[in-house]
């Protein structure tokens, strides 16, 4: 009786589930990322994406994962971690098309590249 009961105890840490929460934000303007994609790297089953805060929560029942944060117009942001505890971060992306000022002129757009 006391194999199984030390077995199902090495069985419940062994699962042990780690939730990541936090935001994405546009690392330029701070402004929340809506709909980027945060996924764990080499499975098929485990993603998700942004609220209209820049809000996401991932659960993970690995202690070293790799993630993902991609969006459309930014850089793809990878981040390994290894957990041991829920974990809350702030993402910050990267734009790869930093505009900062557009200007139409007879159905012409003319645009001044960011200048950092």
């Amino acid at each position: 009786m006391l194999s199984i009961c030390l077995s199902l105890t090495g069985l419940f840490l062994y699962a042990q589930e780690y939730t990541v929460s936090g935001f994405v934000k546009d690392l330029k303007s701070k402004e929340p990322v809506i709909g980027a994609v945060i996924y764990q790297l080499y499975t098929s089953d485990n993603g998700t994406s942004t609220d209209t805060e820049g809000f996401f929560e991932l659960s993970f029942t690995k202690r070293n994962v790799r993630m993902k944060v991609a969006y459309i117009g930014y850089k793809d942001t990878i981040l390994e971690l290894s957990l041991v505890q829920d974990t809350s971060l702030m993402i910050e992306i990267i734009s790869l098309t930093d505009i900062e000022e557009v200007e139409v002129e007879d159905d012409e757009i003319l645009w001044v590249p960011d200048q950092d």
